[in-house]
C-alpha cells in the first residue's frame, strides 16, 4: 500500500482512514482491492443512510453539513486515493539526506499520534460533559443517535487530518531547508555547487506544495466552515 521510501510513518494514518471510508492505494491481490472499494461504499452508503433516516434525531443542519463535509472527503479519498500523500511524504535527495532529519521526523510522527489521540479524548470529554449536564441525553433511547453522531464527527475529522500531514510535512521541510542554509559558511553559501543545491531544495519543497495544494485547498474549506 505504502512504499518502503517515506520519510515518516504513515501507515497507521492510512489504515484509520481506511477503517472510516476513506480508500487507500492498495497494491494487494485483486480480491483485497475489490474489498477496500467494497467496504468503503458500503460504509459511505450505510453513513448516509443512517444520517438522513428518521429516527437520527439531531437537528438538519448539522446533519447535513456533516454529510456534506464527509462526502466531499470521502470524494476526494476516493479519486486521488491518497497518492498526494504518498507522493508527498517520499524521501527528496537533498532536503531529506541531512543527519539531522530523522529527528525533527520522528518529533512530527508524535505530533501526528497526540493529535489522533487528541481527536477521541476530545469527543471523550465532550461525552462526559454532556451526560453530565444532560443526563437525558445518555439514556438507553438516546444511545444510538449519540453514538452515530461521534462516528460520524471521528470520520470527519480522519477526513481533515490530510491537512494536518500535508501542513506538518511542509513545516518540517521548511525547517530543515533553513537548517542547511544557516549551517553552511559565507564562503560555502557563494559557491556554485552550494547555489545549485539550495535551488533544488527549494524548487523540490515547491513541488510538494504543488502536489498537496489542490486536495488541502478542498479539505481546509470544510475546516473552516464546520
Amino acid at each position: 500500500m505504502i512504499g518502503d521510501s517515506l520519510v515518516c510513518n504513515i501507515k497507521y494514518v492510512i489504515w484509520l482512514r481506511f477503517a472510516f471510508g476513506y480508500l487507500p492505494n492498495f497494491h494487494g491481490s485483486p480480491k483485497m482491492r475489490a474489498f477496500s472499494y467494497f467496504y468503503t461504499i458500503f460504509l459511505f452508503i450505510s453513513f448516509t443512510t443512517i444520517v438522513i433516516a428518521p429516527f437520527y434525531k439531531f437537528p438538519w443542519f448539522f446533519r447535513v453539513l456533516a454529510l456534506l463535509e464527509y462526502t466531499t472527503h470521502f470524494l476526494l479519498a476516493f479519486v486521488t486515493k491518497d497518492d498526494y500523500l504518498y507522493q508527498s511524504f517520499r524521501f527528496i535527495y537533498g532536503i531529506d539526506t541531512n543527519a539531522n532529519v530523522r529527528k525533527l521526523y520522528r518529533n512530527l510522527e508524535v505530533f501526528f499520534k497526540f493529535i489522533i489521540l487528541y481527536f477521541l479524548a476530545n469527543k471523550i470529554l465532550v461525552v462526559m460533559m454532556l451526560c453530565y449536564r444532560l443526563p437525558s441525553i445518555c439514556l438507553f433511547s438516546n444511545t444510538l443517535d449519540f453514538s452515530v453522531n461521534i462516528i460520524i464527527r471521528l470520520a470527519c475529522d480522519m477526513g481533515r487530518f490530510t491537512v494536518i500531514l500535508s501542513i506538518g510535512l511542509l513545516y518540517v521541510r521548511s525547517k530543515i531547508l533553513k537548517m542547511n542554509f544557516l549551517t553552511q559558511s559565507p564562503n560555502t553559501i557563494c559557491g556554485r555547487h552550494s547555489v545549485r543545491n539550495f535551488i533544488n531544495m527549494y524548487e523540490s519543497l515547491i513541488n510538494t506544495f504543488d502536489k498537496i495544494k489542490t486536495p488541502t485547498n478542498i479539505t481546509v474549506c470544510f475546516v473552516i466552515t464546520y
